[in-house]
């Protein structure tokens, strides 16, 4: 599975999201009202458990969009 597919899929969990994955690589922090600080580090919590990596402090206050979170990971992976 690819890192944006793998990735798209938490992102449709975490958040109860039932749009086109067109929509979901535009979310960002405030076009979503779910993803507020706790939805934020469920979201990483999740994110790190799936690809088993370790996020910065840094990384997480800066991945608040679907594509800065994409980008993390093509970087760590």
């Amino acid at each position: 599975m690819k890192l944006d597919d793998k990735l798209m899929k938490i992102f449709k969990k975490k958040f109860s999201l039932k749009i086109s994955e067109s929509k979901i690589r535009l979310l960002n922090t405030r076009k979503l009202k779910k993803w507020d600080s706790l939805g934020h580090l469920n979201l990483i919590l999740e994110i790190e458990k799936q690809f088993n990596i370790k996020f910065s402090f840094d990384e997480i206050v800066e991945s608040k969009s679907f594509n800065k979170i994409l980008n993390l990971l093509i970087k760590k992976c």
